[in-house]
């Protein structure tokens, strides 16, 4: 009913009450009643977008339960197919779990472009699908391991020992590269420790249930960070990682906790697996320092989360005297901000530049100074006369050349710490040394 308002008032628009709709279907009366409580008046100036994934989140936190059942009950009909769409074409579909489709999809991208190359005239997209549609005879060809290379297999040419003998020009992967192959979590300390059931959130796809983020927690990379508990924006990220064990390596992710954040890779954990090891670095920065606490070697998975919630991080703006922000940099904004700044858009920050809002040098590259923004938006930015100013929430007002004025809201939001109860043994935990 106060939607319904709402929508008559012009103070909320159609994309939004569909999203809603659409989020609440599989929901009862009293449920749908308390999600409609629970966005208002939060919704009201978001896109559809930010509204679908507001409301998805709600409903997931508010009805933990019988999402986790629908959950279990879908990915057990997880299926491929395909359809005739005619004219010549058909269609191929895989229907699975939303951090290995991603990944999956991250890891086609990467190797598309490892294959193709900057030269070839088709479109990514293009290169994508001709790519998935040939990996499976080229699987067959070289079964035995005595196939041709991919390029080979592809009719491409082969221009040296290395490529003809490889799946592309090289068989490693860079640093960044690797990166990509990440699926990032988002879930709050205390859904870990299995206190709460606030849902969690994959990037670059959306809310997930608690339950199904602790599945995915035994075996990941865990990563300490702090955030504001009033809004959930985050403030410090630390450079130590927890690893989970080296010879786990089906698929690859990372997550993030509001409230003490911490960051996850999240591979699959094989039954009987060691506990999660501490990464050793070849050259670690300021080992033992407050901003990068080295933490002692985790004997069960609830010994590293408390370990890190015992060991605050310390809040600091980093300037770095250069143009280009580290990786170290780069991580915490766009973990900070997920998506780009820009009004309505949402490009994933993985793909955006990291836009300085007062120009470099005159602005310094420091994370309170950078911000993602998509190619279209950081040239509206830098060539077309548009400014922005981000607030203390993360909140950001857009301000066009003729004056006009657009707000985006923040995109964080504080952990609802409201319907907290007593840690329940749901968290895998490994035995001790």
């Amino acid at each position: 009913p106060r939607l319904h308002a709402l929508a008559l008032e012009g103070a909320v628009h159609v994309g939004q009450l569909k999203a809603i709709l659409e989020a609440t279907a599989d929901s009862t009366p009293e449920t749908a009643a308390q999600v409609e409580a629970a966005l208002l008046p939060a919704i009201i100036g978001r896109t559809s977008g930010d509204t679908r994934r507001l409301a998805a989140k709600t409903v997931l936190s508010l009805d933990a339960a019988a999402a986790e059942e629908r959950r279990a009950r879908k990915t057990a009909e997880r299926r491929a197919f395909t359809s005739n769409k005619g004219d010549g074409r058909a269609f191929l579909g895989l229907d699975g779990s939303a951090e290995q489709v991603g990944v999956a999809w991250e890891s086609l991208s990467l190797l598309a472009r490892l294959t193709y190359g900057s030269d070839d005239p088709r479109t990514l997209d293009q290169q994508r699908a001709d790519l998935a549609l040939a990996l499976p005879g080229f699987a067959l060809a070289s079964r035995n391991g005595h196939g041709p290379s991919l390029r080979g297999y592809l009719g491409l040419p082969v221009e040296t020992a290395e490529a003809a003998c490889s799946l592309t020009k090289g068989n490693a992967l860079t640093a960044a590269q690797a990166k990509r192959l990440q699926a990032v979590i988002v879930v709050t300390v205390e859904s870990a420790l299995g206190m709460s059931d606030g849902a969690a959130e994959l990037i670059g796809y959306g809310p997930i249930t608690a339950a199904h983020a602790r599945d995915l927690l035994s075996a990941a990379e865990l990563r300490q960070a702090s955030s504001d508990a009033r809004t959930g924006r985050l403030l410090a990220l630390s450079d130590t990682v927890v690893a989970p064990p080296a010879h786990i390596g089906r698929y690859w992710g990372s997550a993030v906790y509001p409230q003490q954040h911490i960051e996850l890779d999240l591979p699959v954990r094989q039954a009987g697996a060691p506990p999660p090891r501490v990464r050793e670095r070849s050259q670690p920065r300021q080992p033992g320092s407050a901003r990068n606490p080295a933490p002692p070697a985790a004997l069960t998975l609830e010994d590293a989360l408390h370990a890190m919630i015992d060991t605050p991080l310390p809040i600091e703006d980093r300037h770095e005297p250069r143009h280009d922000a580290s990786p170290g940099l780069a991580d915490f904004v766009r973990l900070r901000d997920t998506r780009c700044l820009g009004p309505g858009c949402s490009h994933p920050a993985r793909a955006c530049d990291l836009e300085h809002r007062i120009p470099y040098p005159r602005g310094a590259t420091a994370a309170s100074n950078l911000g993602p923004a998509s190619r279209r938006c950081h040239n509206a930015k830098t060539h077309g006369g548009w400014t922005y100013d981000v607030h203390p929430d993360g909140s950001v007002t857009w301000t066009s050349p003729t004056g006009s004025g657009y707000h985006r809201p923040s995109r964080s939001t504080a952990p609802d710490l409201t319907r907290l109860h007593p840690p329940t043994p749901r968290i895998p935990v490994h035995q001790k040394a």
